[in-house]
């Protein structure tokens, strides 16, 4: 009940960076910015090194991005990957957050540093030389907190989690698919030599075919940057009024359904995807390069697998650092005279709708995904708030 909630500094309910011992040259898992994908709870990767600085964490605990414009751009996940007292380490532009034992749930803290109010303090309180800002953990730390008792911080961290499963699960049901389209994809490479032959991208496909004037002065803008896609998962759509907010320099290029867009800032950060279904009023940014096929026998689905994958991924990497840019880069040119295999028989034919088939399950799995992301972040205020009371919902 809303009554039993009382005030509570975020220092005595969250221990801020807490003190655990890595001894320095410990071979640990390290948990690097780019591996944290933008509103994501899950971490899905890490690589193993030896320790000699960053936070530290262990399960339970939440990290949170602190500078701009990784937390802007929603990197902040919780840790549940690791062994049972395992420590694992970090950029040193996490803050850790973790629960006090017997005062907060950890589950509820999570969802707490993902909530509108203290996401929008964290924002604020960030000082420093322009792109280069950080949090005032000493903001957070003073922040006045209104919190349940915590068998109901245990519902509602319980309750936020059972949504946020379900997305897992279909992430995973949906890496289960890329997985098989790969496996086909290159099973037919080798079983039909002969029945295929490399075609440059551009000879094939549009790149970058249709770009936004704002002549055209649309109304209302959903806008798609690079940073918020990874691996195919759009993490954030950004909604913009042109007449009150300013549009991003970046936002031009139009897109389509089934277009492929393709981060040609470090491929190695995976930043691409297939958009299925955009709204009439979408635009990305001209950090990618949008490809559309334009022939019958290679299809976007095609494309994408041959240009995802990791030995195309690290051909491109090389290639973008020998580059003269300020971040290592690709240009639009390097994607269109790539050879891409372009098939030449009915067994192609069948290759491309059996790709087709895999990608359009993926992409139902996405959008009830991006439906139940939509009720956790319209609950999520709510919950927090004591505006919804579930301390009497058993579940």
């Amino acid at each position: 009940m809303k009554s039993e909630w009382k005030k509570i500094k975020a220092k005595d309910f969250i221990e801020f960076n807490p003190k655990i011992t890595l001894k320095k040259g410990t071979v640990s898992k390290k948990i690097a910015m780019d591996k944290l994908s933008p509103f994501s709870k899950k971490i899905y990767d890490y690589e193993i090194s030896s320790y000699s600085g960053g936070t530290k964490f262990c399960n339970d605990d939440t990290i949170m991005a602190r500078i701009t414009p990784c937390l802007e751009n929603g990197k902040t996940a919780y840790i549940d990957f690791l062994e049972d007292d395992e420590v694992a380490f970090g950029s040193t532009e996490f803050i850790v957050l973790r629960a006090k034992k017997g005062i907060s749930n950890s589950q509820f803290i999570y969802y707490l540093s993902i909530s509108p109010k203290f996401r929008d303090i964290a924002i604020k309180s960030m000082v420093g030389s322009s792109g280069r800002q950080r949090v005032q953990q000493s903001v957070l730390e003073e922040l006045e907190l209104i919190v349940p008792p915590l068998k109901e911080q245990e519902k509602i961290g319980a309750f936020l989690k059972n949504i946020d499963d379900k997305i897992e699960l279909n992430q995973q049901i949906n890496n289960n698919l890329e997985q098989q389209a790969q496996a086909i994809f290159k099973r037919w490479l080798s079983e039909n030599s002969g029945n295929y032959t490399f075609i440059p991208l551009y000879e094939i496909a549009l790149i970058n075919p249709d770009n936004y004037s704002i002549n055209e002065n649309w109304k209302h803008i959903s806008y798609l940057d690079t940073s918020s896609i990874t691996n195919g998962v759009i993490g954030e759509i950004q909604s913009i009024n042109p007449q009150i907010d300013k549009l991003p320099s970046r936002a031009k290029r139009k897109i389509k359904n089934k277009d492929i867009v393709y981060s040609t800032v470090r491929p190695n950060q995976r930043h691409f995807g297939i958009i299925t279904n955009p709204s009439s009023d979408m635009l990305v940014s001209t950090g990618f390069a949008v490809i559309r096929s334009m022939c019958e026998k290679v299809s976007n689905e095609l494309i994408y697998l041959h240009i995802t994958n990791n030995d195309f991924i690290e051909k491109m990497q090389q290639l973008a650092e020998q580059s003269t840019s300020t971040f290592p880069s690709i240009k639009p040119s390097d994607l269109g005279s790539c050879l891409i295999p372009c098939p030449n028989n009915e067994s192609g034919i069948r290759l491309n709708e059996h790709l087709k088939s895999v990608y359009n399950m993926i992409s139902c799995n996405n959008e009830q995904n991006n439906e139940l992301a939509k009720l956790r972040d319209t609950l999520l205020p709510k919950l927090m708030s004591g505006e919804i009371d579930i301390s009497n919902i058993e579940f």
